[in-house]
């Protein structure tokens, strides 16, 4: 058994295959996990006082499937509480890195003067008792976009704190006569504001990548050991004033999972009230991850199948990247905008029962989706254009046990198939259509949410198209009529191949 700290604590390895810090309730086990992409060993480096202490060696998580994962769980009456004292960070191959899911900051403690980024420990608890939270409905919020440090940072502030969280809670009484209900922060997460170059230029706004996104800008605190309850002493003082607070937050290269992660974070932890997420970074992101399995597996060469969102990352894929050896496409029930989609949407609305449309429409216009009646249309709308239950003998994957949420599919497209207000919103390639010159398939059922109008729009504008309508099916062909579907697509691979 391997110790350290003169054998206080023990050193094993550790139980949680989901990167970052995560410590027991009681304190006494602590498990840090790290994925370094093509390491063959990995350290944990603790320091006090900006003094190497320990470097650990980490264990791969090779046998449980993850070679690209290091973890170890540290253990012992206390450990929590000797951890917070250190910062932290990692060396894998000599290569020195941080953890990008590190909650807390050092070196970044001065506005513009970096010294060495490490990760600070933290396992505190913030009371929350008395904020009286209330949700502002986003056709009621009066916002005031603003620059945390910038508010106060000038002597003609008049606060005691400038530049900081406490500074700007000095001015929620003066916010709140002008008759704002709603603070939208630029952002509040610890970026690196020093610009390479010979210039030295500060990034003042914060729209960079080199950023630690679960951490707040430490530099914002006026001590900066202090950020994380200095910033949500100010959330809580806010919303004890009746106030929302959004996050503007810019993601550059991240994946969804990580996203959304950060954005459950926020929400839960500091009692975040909604974000502006720059909307390009999503989809960017989905392509990047396909450009990265292709060269990962060496695929050559291929024939690339989407269906539903997964032919909106096809097209964006050919589209934007104009990738070489793909031999032919499959869209299958899809679209090339979505402007187009919840328009044909609206217009199959019209089929439903009067007081169904009536529902939907007194839904829409009031914003409020919790209603009985609308959620009955929504559904009768689904099980008439996507699909219902999936049979006993139904394909394999549709039967096997999953865990199912709508927060990824409300952020990305919005609270229906009708109303894309999300991140994919501005989706749109009709304009590149006729550019892509790969053989397509275009797949589609006669009742299915991708209507005949959006897959003849498809087969209408790439030019070497063809399209197969399934007159009886819904949005899932491949479920409704999987022998027609999968003799389908062996002839179009023998044919294309």
């Amino acid at each position: 058994m391997k110790t350290f700290e003169n054998g206080r604590f023990e050193i094993n390895c550790g139980r949680n295959m989901r990167e970052g810090v995560s410590a027991s309730e009681s304190g006494d086990k602590v498990d840090i996990t790290i994925w370094c992409r093509d390491a063959h060993s990995c350290k944990l480096c603790l320091y006090r006082e900006k003094k190497l202490l320990y470097k650990i060696p980490m264990f791969s998580m090779e046998l449980a499937g993850a070679p690209d994962l290091f973890s170890l769980q540290l253990s012992g009456d206390g450990v929590a509480d000797f951890l917070k004292c250190c910062e932290y960070t990692f060396e894998a191959d000599k290569q020195r890195i941080n953890d990008p899911f590190m909650l807390a900051t050092a070196g970044r403690d001065r506005f513009g003067q970096n010294t060495r980024l490490r990760g600070r420990f933290y396992f505190g608890h913030f009371d929350w008792t008395g904020e009286g939270r209330t949700s502002i409905a986003f056709e009621d919020m009066i916002l005031y976009q603003c620059h945390l440090r910038g508010y106060t940072k000038h002597s003609s502030s008049g606060v005691a704190h400038p530049g900081t969280y406490r500074g700007f809670t000095e001015k929620i009484s003066y916010i709140r006569e002008l008759g704002v209900n709603t603070i939208l922060f630029l952002p509040i997460y610890d970026f690196n504001e020093r610009v390479d170059g010979p210039d030295k230029k500060i990034n003042y706004w914060g729209y960079t990548g080199d950023a630690c996104y679960f951490a707040p800008k430490a530099s914002y605190a006026a001590s900066g050991e202090c950020a994380v309850t200095e910033c949500k002493q100010m959330i809580k003082k806010l919303h004890q004033n009746g106030m929302n607070i959004l996050l503007d937050m810019h993601f550059a290269g991240q994946s969804p999972d990580f996203i959304l992660r950060c954005l459950k974070y926020y929400a839960v932890e500091y009692h975040i009230d909604g974000f502006l997420v720059n909307t390009d970074v999503i989809s960017k992101t989905w392509i990047d991850e396909l450009v990265a399995v292709r060269e990962h597996l060496g695929l050559e060469e291929i024939h690339l199948l989407g269906q539903s969102w997964g032919g909106m990352q096809l097209l964006e894929y050919v589209c934007s990247r104009k990738p070489e050896g793909l031999k032919s496409l499959i869209l299958s029930s899809t679209l090339p905008a979505s402007w187009m989609w919840g328009e044909e949407q609206h217009r199959m609305i019209r089929f439903l029962p009067p007081e169904m449309r009536q529902a939907i429409a007194r839904a829409e216009s009031s914003g409020d989706y919790t209603q009985a009646d609308y959620q009955a249309a929504e559904a009768e709308y689904m099980l008439r254009h996507a699909g219902g239950p999936v049979p006993p003998d139904g394909p394999e994957c549709l039967l096997r046990p999953s865990r199912k949420g709508r927060q990824s599919y409300l952020e990305a497209w919005g609270p229906n198939e009708f109303t894309p207000a999300g991140t994919l919103r501005d989706f749109d390639v009709t304009e590149l259509l006729p550019g892509i010159r790969q053989p397509a398939l275009v797949i589609s059922g006669g009742n299915d949410l991708c209507t005949p109008y959006v897959a003849k729009y498809l087969y209408d504008h790439i030019p070497n198209a063809r399209w197969e309508l399934f007159r009886d099916c819904r949005h899932m062909c491949f479920l409704e009529d999987t022998p027609r579907y999968t003799a389908l697509l062996r002839e179009w691979l023998n044919a294309h191949d």
